[in-house]
């Protein structure tokens, strides 16, 4: 549900209505907004931009529009965009908005909702709905994604995250956005609405929430201002002197024909800063990168790391079929123990992993699939066989590792060239004949970085169950 909060002047003792106002101003919040915390201003109790701007304009009533739109569903919910507009113009009614000149201030999403209200506006037959559009003055646009951002794209990809609608609408570069901005573009000069664009120019957590692309409107004669702020605090001046406030004040002024008051004078620096500490802005911080970690966690639950998982079965038996020969340079002595075929399983398995992520886990992998399939059914003492060829993996390592330095590196470099020939010929498929069987000078280095780090792990190769 939509809501209007009227700002009174707390330092004039002039009663309310006695003034004869000329005309009104809206503030409007964005995702995750609030009618209040989102105008935050200064250090006083109770501060708030609007409030500011009322005792400063008392001719003009402000007015703060509070509606809820959240981002994840955890905290709340959103109306589409469009259904969110018809909702506010219905509630500015009640209030009456728009029967007298009005401008809107608008933060992140609130810029998308009131050239939304504009457009259902126009498009309506009610008198009243027009006169919104009719008495528009001037929209002042503060960090407003015209053309979407970029973190909506990113945080729709976070599992378990639950995007409302109002995150989905945000896309960069959404049709309906791309469409909204070129509707306003071409109406806001027949409409005789003023702009005054203000964008930010510091990321919050290494992520500029609304670029300079996005934040410029692309509005004829309208130059989009950068701001020394994040996408949070452009919203929340320090002092009526800050620029956002100062510069909206007049264009305020300038849009509602009136006088604004002399423009206040920061205060002096000090020689010794010592800044207050933002707790509210630690507790985000510390929060966000909170459900980020475990949005990470959750999504390596979820998917696992692919070098970890087990292998396709029918890749594991092409490659068998086809690589049984890569390892006929290992000494023969280093894998015979007058098994049943082991050494010949051994050396397809090498073969048939990615060598080069440095994760030899997955040959017990290999292994117990192959168990599985009958490969170790022989003699049905396959349990014995699956136990000798793991206890003999760690020799056959390391025997393929001196093979790699000793033989294969020596011989590249000697011959300078990129390729090994293996001393042997070897059957890669009997129906196919013999074929050479090489190895290059990467998958040489490749393999020997690999086992090399695999060696300081002695439990590489331990069989779990």
């Amino acid at each position: 549900m939509a809501e209007l909060y009227k700002f009174e002047d707390r330092r004039s003792p002039v009663p309310t209505g006695i003034v004869k106002c000329v005309g009104d101003v809206v503030f409007v919040h964005g995702l995750n907004g609030d009618a209040y915390a989102t105008w935050a201003a200064g250090e006083g109790e109770g501060d708030t931009w609007p409030r500011w701007l009322k005792e400063d304009l008392s001719e003009l009533d402000v007015w703060s529009l509070g509606y809820e739109v959240r981002a994840n569903r955890w905290s709340g919910w959103s109306m589409q965009l469009s259904d969110r507009a018809t909702n506010v113009v219905d509630r500015l009614t009640h209030y009456q908005i728009g029967a007298r000149p009005v401008v809107f201030v608008c933060h992140s999403m609130g810029g998308l909702l009131i050239k939304q209200v504009l457009r259902n506006c126009l498009d309506s037959n009610l008198k009243a709905h027009k006169a919104i559009a009719a008495n528009t003055r001037g929209i002042a646009f503060l960090a407003t994604p015209h053309l979407g951002s970029g973190l909506a794209d990113l945080v729709l990809r976070l599992p378990f995250y639950e995007p409302t609608v109002a995150v989905k609408e945000l896309k960069k570069n959404a049709v309906q956005l791309r469409n909204l901005n070129t509707w306003y573009r071409n109406h806001c000069d027949r409409l005789r609405i003023q702009n005054s664009v203000w964008v930010e120019s510091r990321s919050m957590f290494g992520v500029r929430i609304v670029d300079e692309i996005s934040g410029d409107p692309g509005i004829r004669d309208v130059d989009a201002v950068p701001l020394d702020n994040q996408h949070v605090d452009i919203t929340k001046p320090p002092g009526r002197w800050a620029q956002q406030y100062v510069g909206v004040e007049n264009f305020v002024a300038k849009c509602l024909e009136i006088q604004a008051p002399p423009a206040a004078f920061p205060p002096l620096p000090t020689s010794t800063p010592s800044p207050k500490p933002r707790l509210g802005r630690l507790k985000l911080i510390v929060g966000f990168c909170l459900a980020l970690t475990l949005a990470v966690v959750a999504w390596a639950a979820l998917t696992g790391d692919p070098c970890r998982q087990p292998p396709d079965p029918a890749m594991i038996e092409e490659s068998i079929r086809k690589n049984f020969a890569l390892l006929e340079g290992v000494p023969p002595n280093s894998m015979e123990d007058g098994s049943v075929g082991e050494s010949r399983l051994v050396r397809a398995v090498f073969v048939s992993l990615p060598l080069s992520h440095g994760d030899l886990t997955p040959v017990e992998r290999v292994i117990r699939y192959m168990e599985s399939q009958g490969e170790f059914s022989k003699n049905g003492t396959k349990d014995v066989h699956l136990e000798s060829v793991i206890k003999r993996l760690p020799e056959i390592r390391q025997a393929r590792l001196n093979w790699l330095r000793d033989e294969v590196l020596p011989s590249l470099h000697e011959s300078q060239s990129d390729t090994f020939e293996l001393p042997s010929m070897a059957y890669i498929d009997p129906s196919r004949g013999r074929t050479k069987v090489v190895i290059t000078r990467k998958d040489a280095q490749s393999q020997i970085r690999c086992l090399e780090k695999a060696s300081l792990d002695t439990n590489t190769f331990q069989g779990n169950d």
